[in-house]
């Protein structure tokens, strides 16, 4: 917490007080990528459980409501729905850099392909990053990890092995490009959309998901992740390992 001080009873009555707190008492337990990872989608999935307590309010009290009432329960449906799955696809990212980055900086022959790698000398400097101990990171920090294909093929090269299955591929990136249609088109579907995803929207209308259809993508997406993650060895433990450039 930025302030050490015993908290009074008004700090305890504040979303700010207990989203502070609870920062601080798990950044010793979640290290891992695959410990960030789960940490993430619980916080996916409890956004997608407030949506259905929005939709139980909205059952319950529809007919009472104002108009403007009514329209306020619906976006905070849709807002919870949505930014379920927009976290849930940002968490994948973060494990797909995270790994690939681990495994660069802990291999010496790694290292050296990517030797001819750009890094910025003012983004170190910026930082204040000890470039042998985040040498990974900064390798890998200007891939596309939204690109399904770069990471597909990134993980064939660097860890030898097949991340997704071709059915698997394919849903994945149906996902990714609902997250950035939500992100950056605010759910409006366009023809780039149709295109990517090959989905039977009309053009110009918003996407619109049941709480279980958002569920079920977010499962996917634990799915392949916690799959890929069996798949690795040795898996980092520790945030030192994590950082560990050069292991004895």
């Amino acid at each position: 917490m930025t302030e050490k001080r015993q908290p009074n009873l008004s700090d305890l009555f504040k979303a700010e007080f207990w989203a502070e707190f609870l920062a601080e008492a798990i950044s010793d337990t979640f290290k891992t990528p695959i410990q960030n990872f789960k940490f993430n989608i619980l916080k996916a999935k409890a956004l997608h459980a407030t949506a259905k307590e929005i939709s139980h309010i909205l059952q319950k009290m529809l007919e009472k409501m104002s108009e403007s009432e009514k329209e306020i329960v619906f976006v905070l449906y849709y807002v919870y729905t949505e930014q379920a799955l927009v976290s849930a696809v940002s968490a994948s990212e973060v494990y797909f850099k995270d790994i690939l980055a681990y495994t660069i900086q802990n291999d010496a022959r790694l290292l050296n392909r990517y030797l001819d790698k750009e890094i910025k000398v003012k983004r170190i400097l910026d930082a204040g990053l000890n470039l042998s101990d985040n040498i990974g990171i900064l390798i890998v920090e200007s891939m596309n990890f939204q690109n399904l294909d770069n990471v597909r093929d990134e993980y064939k090269r660097v860890l030898s092995f097949e991340p997704f299955t071709k059915d698997e591929l394919k849903k994945l990136k149906e996902i990714f490009a609902i997250r950035h249609l939500i992100v950056h088109k605010s759910g409006i579907v366009d023809h780039m959309f149709i295109s990517v995803t090959g989905l039977n929207y009309p053009i110009g209308k918003r996407l619109v998901f049941k709480r279980d259809e958002i569920l079920q993508m977010i499962d996917f997406i634990e799915k392949i992740v916690t799959k890929i993650d069996s798949q690795l060895s040795p898996k980092p433990t520790t945030e030192e390992e994590i950082l560990d450039s050069h292991p004895n």
